[in-house]
């Protein structure tokens, strides 16, 4: 707390918004969507051994994408892009990381309602 002797005084708050590995996994498993196998049934009622296939599949999509050293860089780029404030963003600048949009999907699908942080 400070005290102005009679002036005027200017204080500034402001805070760092950081990022998750489970925000990045996040995003990445809306990312993924684009492959077949993530927009698939899971096979719950499959054979043991087609479940197998479907888990190597699917696990060749994750493992590929988390191998690849552009993907915090994408992330973050995708993050700081100025978007519409139905996306939790102004200016750019992220206040809550409230919506995941697939930024490849058509504008008019994009934006979803606001997801209220636990």
């Amino acid at each position: 707390m400070a005290a102005s002797e009679g002036g005027h005084s200017l204080h500034l708050t402001f805070g760092v918004q950081t990022a998750t590995g489970a925000q990045l996994l996040s995003w990445l498993a809306d990312d993924l969507r684009r492959h077949e196998v993530l927009r698939e049934d899971l096979p719950v009622n499959a054979t043991g051994a087609a479940q197998v296939i479907y888990l190597e599949r699917l696990r060749n999509e994750v493992t590929t994408a988390l191998e690849d050293p552009e993907l915090i860089g994408r992330y973050a780029a995708m993050r700081d892009e100025p978007t519409s404030p139905a996306c939790g963003r102004v200016s750019g600048h992220v206040h809550k990381p409230l919506c995941s949009c697939n930024r490849r999907q058509a504008p008019s699908q994009r934006h979803h309602p606001p997801r209220i942080p636990r």
